[in-house]
């Protein structure tokens, strides 16, 4: 560990950005260090290990940090910031980096925080305004609601509202807005726990209750999240199934049984030549089902799921191996025929039978209204003066060795004319 300032300062607030952290004395200055790329440390120059001073701030109480941004509250009151401006997250001067300004606030500031490139302020008001990268609906301007605190994360924002429960906006990402799957500028319930105050990292968020337990949600491949926080990190153990015909030309389905609550699915497909060996992974086939084309004959299929509740991930389940795949049992290609021709006495009319499976014998029966036309069996029929007024229609019948015949009928004619 390194000390990062004389013995000599004392300090009683500090933040941490991406790349440089600050730090607030006693005596209300301001004491920055590390990556000074966009002017975050408070004043030219390039980066520094040493902490340095920024310049014309000597009352400071509070000190937040975005990504390459930083912000303190002065003892008045007064919300100065420096360094990054490129989402006019400080406001809206065309300069791209700026060192210490007051910002131009609707009112006065109660609290305040920063997002990646994005700045919040609660008023005295209790209203919200968030500014600057609105790429992921986190800056929308002013906030619709009444709230008591304020966390912002990356691009996730989180308030507790005059009720004590939780509201966020911004991205969806990992979870963050819970159930919600799509960025919104609304804020959002997250849950009906009564909460005292919300803290918003980059991809997960918690919430301490006014009871004094803690609750997390969002992203868990670090284990961020544990079951201690409210959200199991042990699931209920599905069972995974495929069902369908093992068939080409079939649609095979994955089935999942299981005790676990509130919770979403993903899907990934595998596929092998022997029941033994390796599957390789289908990485585009990612829904509940998948359709068998012929390059699957004689190949074996598994699948494997995973459960996930507000972006808390299980292990993987994988299903028993089905296969091998067989042959078509059925016609694949059954279209409709339709029949092509001017309905009038005289005229031909032919049967365009549309495309079957390849090794089909099609035959062929004309109708008058409902009633088969004895010996009109050919591909084409020339209408009769027994036609006349009446609808014409042709069935198709396909035959193939190993599957069931199949026939699809034509659409009736309109009324033949003489």
């Amino acid at each position: 560990m390194t000390q990062a300032a004389n013995a000599s300062a004392e300090f009683t607030k500090v933040a941490v950005g991406y790349r440089h952290a600050c730090a607030v004395t006693v005596d209300g200055l301001i004491y920055c260090w590390g990556d000074n790329s966009h002017l975050q440390l408070g004043s030219s120059g390039s980066g520094s290990k040493v902490p340095k001073v920024v310049p014309g701030i000597a009352s400071a109480r509070t000190i937040a940090l975005g990504d390459y941004h930083s912000c303190i509250q002065q003892v008045s009151g007064t919300v100065t910031c420096w360094g990054d401006n490129s989402k006019k997250q400080i406001n809206t001067s065309a300069t791209k980096f700026l060192a210490p300004t007051d910002l131009l606030v609707r009112e006065p500031v109660s609290s305040f925080g920063l997002g990646s490139y994005n700045t919040c302020m609660l008023y005295t008001s209790k209203t919200l305004q968030c500014f600057g990268d609105n790429s992921k609906k986190q800056a929308p301007g002013a906030v619709v609601g009444s709230f008591q605190t304020l966390s912002v994360g990356s691009t996730t924002v989180c308030a507790t509202n005059f009720d004590s429960k939780v509201m966020c906006f911004g991205s969806a990402d990992s979870g963050k807005l819970g159930s919600i799957t799509v960025n919104t500028s609304t804020p959002t319930l997250i849950s009906a726990t009564l909460a005292s105050s919300v803290s918003v990292g980059d991809g997960h968020a918690c919430l301490i209750s006014t009871l004094g337990s803690m609750a997390c949600w969002g992203l868990n491949d670090s284990g961020q999240l544990a079951s201690s926080f409210g959200f199991p990190s042990a699931f209920a153990t599905p069972l995974v199934s495929i069902m369908g015909p093992l068939a080409v030309g079939e649609t095979l389905t994955a089935q999942v049984s299981s005790a676990e609550t509130s919770t979403t699915y993903t899907y990934l497909w595998k596929r092998s030549t022997k029941i033994g060996s390796g599957f390789a992974t289908l990485s585009s086939q990612t829904s509940p089902t998948i359709s068998l084309s012929s390059s699957d004959l004689g190949r074996y299929f598994t699948v494997e799921i995973r459960q996930s509740k507000w972006g808390v991930a299980s292990i993987s389940y994988v299903s028993k191996p089905v296969g091998a795949i067989g042959a078509a049992v059925r016609l694949l290609l059954t279209p409709t025929p339709t029949v092509s021709g001017t309905n009038k006495v005289g005229r031909v009319l032919r049967v365009i039978p549309g495309r079957w499976d390849s090794g089909v014998q099609l035959k062929y029966q004309w109708f008058r209204g409902k009633t088969i036309i004895k010996g009109a069996t050919a591909i084409t029929y020339k209408l009769a003066k027994l036609d006349l007024g009446k609808q014409i229609s042709v069935s198709v019948t396909a035959s193939k060795v190993g599957v069931p015949k199949v026939v699809k009928k034509s659409a009736k004619s309109t009324k033949i004319v003489g």
